[in-house]
């Protein structure tokens, strides 16, 4: 499926559907850029101290999906956003 009609017709697809959720617009790169700026923030409040930055990271990165498929960011303490981080550690187990 690397070549020929089906190949053509499944990148289409996925073209199609990444545009539809907002890849390549001037909106999901502000998103992004948006939540690079505080994730770089959250990183300096450790003042150089070593960490784990697996939860800081993922809940940037969760944030731009939600921002793709909710149509919305969370703000990082939001309660329904912290569910969602907790569902989706827990269905990667």
């Amino acid at each position: 499926m690397a070549s020929g009609e089906p190949w053509r017709e499944h990148r289409k697809f996925a073209f199609d559907t990444l545009k539809d959720f907002g890849m390549g617009t001037t909106r999901l790169d502000a998103t992004v850029q948006e939540e690079a700026v505080l994730m770089v923030e959250e990183i300096g409040e450790h003042n150089g101290e070593p960490f784990d930055p697996k939860h800081v990271i993922s809940s940037h990165v969760a944030n731009v999906i939600c921002s793709m498929v909710f149509r919305r960011q969370f703000k990082h303490d939001d309660s329904r956003f912290k569910g969602l981080i907790k569902l989706s550690h827990e269905s990667h187990r």
